[in-house]
């Protein structure tokens, strides 16, 4: 059974995602499916695994999500046109990485 942390995560992540397939932009759309699969499997995936498993799972969720915002910070540098974009990419990443390592931690502390 998952947390209603992971809950709200998972269910803020793929409404974030589902907001970005609706951008005119590929590259808005390309990241908005990222976000939404990621919200699907975490969700599904968490709830047949161990709590241990999952703290892994949510950790890797946080890397994903780290490596997404570094990429943005690096765009908003290279980019005027897209940089007011890119940061708040590079913003949501970092609370959505925030929830996942709390929650991998919270995992790993209640075998």
């Amino acid at each position: 059974m998952t947390s209603p942390l992971a809950s709200a995560l998972e269910g803020g992540r793929g409404a974030y995602g589902l907001v970005q397939l609706g951008r005119p932009d590929l590259v808005g759309r390309i990241l908005g499916a990222r976000l939404l699969v990621q919200a699907v499997g975490t969700a599904l995936a968490a709830d047949r695994l161990h709590r241990h498993a999952r703290g892994g799972l949510h950790a890797l969720g946080g890397a994903v999500d780290v490596l997404h915002g570094t990429s943005m910070l690096g765009l908003a540098l290279v980019c005027r046109r897209r940089r007011g974009w890119a940061l708040r990419q590079a913003a949501g990443a970092a609370v959505l990485a925030a929830g996942e390592l709390a929650l991998a931690v919270s995992c790993s502390r209640h075998p």
